[in-house]
Parts: C-alpha cells; sequence; structure tokens
C-alpha cells in the first residue's frame, strides 16, 4: 500500500487506530533492526510499549470503558519486572452521560524462579501487583440539563491492583502481553442517577458521596519492544563476566541447567 495510506491512519482521530498503527510500526522496526547481542543478565533492560485497554466498572451508571495507553518496563533481575503505565479510557452511561479515566500507575511483575531455554511464542506467565492514582469525570450530556453542581463531577482517587498476565515472545526484541487486574480504588464517591424532566426527557443526577472503596477489573493488551540495557553486568575480580539464566528468553543461547 502508498506510504499516504498509513500517514492517514497516523493523523486519524480515533485514538484505538492510532495505537493499532503504531503497534505495527513497532513490530516493522524490529524485524528490521539488527540483532542485539545475548545479554548477559537481564536486569537493567528498558522496553518501551504501546497497549490498548478494557475496563469493566461497577460505579457511578458506567458498565465498560475501553482506550489506549502507552508504557515501559525496567527489569530489576530475572524473577522481577517492573511496568510504569499511563491509561486513557472513554465510557457512556446510556446516552446521557459519558465517564472519562485517567490512569498513571506502576505494577511489579513476578515470574517462576525456574530456568528456561528462549522458546518463541511460547506464552510466560506472571502475577503482578503495584499502585495507580485515577482521576475519573462524569458528565450529562443533555444540552437542557446543566446544574453546574448536579450535571458534572471529578475524583482523584488513589488504587493498589493484582491480577495475572502472560507475555508471548515474538524474537528477543518484541513481545505481546495480555493482564488482568483488579483495581481497588478509595476516594470520593461519584453517583450518576438517571432521572425524567417534566417534558419527558431524560438526563443524568450526579453527586458527589463521601469516601468509599469501590473497584473494577482493568484487562490490558500490549505490545513491547526493548530497547536499551541501563547498566551492564558486573564482572568479578580475575575472571570474566558470568553468564545469569535468562528465564525471560533474551539469551537465546541459554540452556536450561
Amino acid at each position: 500500500m502508498p506510504y499516504s495510506y498509513y500517514f492517514s491512519k497516523l493523523i486519524d482521530p480515533n485514538p484505538m487506530k492510532k495505537i493499532l498503527v503504531f503497534a505495527f510500526l513497532l513490530v516493522g522496526i524490529s524485524a528490521f533492526a539488527q540483532d542485539r547481542k545475548p545479554n548477559k543478565n537481564v536486569g537493567g533492560q528498558f522496553s518501551l510499549g504501546v497497549r490498548s485497554t478494557i475496563s469493566l466498572f461497577s460505579d457511578a451508571g458506567s458498565s465498560m470503558g475501553t482506550g489506549a495507553g502507552g508504557q515501559f518496563r525496567i527489569r530489576l533481575y530475572n524473577f522481577m519486572n517492573t511496568e510504569w503505565f499511563g491509561d486513557y479510557l472513554m465510557s457512556s452511561i446510556g446516552t446521557i452521560g459519558t465517564r472519562t479515566d485517567y490512569h498513571i500507575g506502576w505494577s511489579v511483575m513476578f515470574y517462576s524462579p525456574k530456568q528456561k531455554p528462549f522458546k518463541k511464542y511460547h506464552p510466560k506467565p506472571y502475577f503482578l501487583t503495584g499502585h495507580c492514582f485515577d482521576y475519573t469525570r462524569i458528565a450529562g450530556n443533555n444540552p437542557f440539563y446543566q446544574d453546574p453542581n448536579h450535571s458534572v463531577a471529578s475524583r482523584w482517587s488513589s488504587a493498589v491492583q493484582a491480577g495475572l498476565g502472560f507475555h508471548i515472545p515474538f524474537c528477543e526484541r518484541v513481545d505481546l502481553s495480555l493482564s488482568a487486574q483488579y483495581m481497588f480504588h478509595l476516594g470520593k464517591d461519584i453517583t450518576a442517577v438517571t432521572r425524567t424532566a417534566v417534558n419527558g426527557d431524560e438526563f443524568l443526577y450526579i453527586d458527589k458521596e463521601e469516601a468509599s472503596i469501590n473497584g473494577h477489573l482493568l484487562i490490558s493488551f500490549s505490545l513491547n519492544i526493548r530497547c536499551a540495557d541501563l547498566w551492564h553486568d558486573h564482572q568479578k575480580k580475575g575472571g570474566a563476566r558470568k553468564a545469569a539464566p535468562d528465564p525471560d528468553g533474551q539469551n537465546p543461547k541459554h540452556i536450561e541447567q
């Protein structure tokens, strides 16, 4: 296809189309990139990724939100990785309201300590837990009911989350990841109730309540590329560097002990 086609997709106002096009560009770049040297230790590896998210809400009248975002990872040990992410999600409350959510957070990912050789397309599971800051805004869509106190509301909340996920490595540099985690938010609750005006029109009545705990399930689908090593292996005195086991598949020459 001509380059103008891909350029038109990049400037498309739909954010989901943008993230899909960017994901395919990452795969194309990695396919033509020069193979990196096998790592002797996965600690310090830096990855960039794009992600799409689905959030299953249980409060404020909305049921499901979809969105997109980005993330980066910093690997600490063979069995531990960290993920730092940002998400933008939108959902509809029937036809009379809109909910917008922004996530900024981090997670720690724990892998099995068992040493395994690298295998393409072989799922690698992990457990993750972390923390997130969330900004939520709910607004009514009825232009004839615009009460500044009850037609729009917003809040900041803090959340802890935990869940499960897995990587599918395409090659040494690129992996596809899927995770599902439940997020517990602590902050002021926002209630959104459908009401009917005297003329029969429906509108959204929004109100803030006291602090409470509520939650939702967040499902993330991401494409990631490993692009840098932030620190080097330590060299022991009087000898060469010793290659560490690589359970995440970064060293294709690693053989299970």
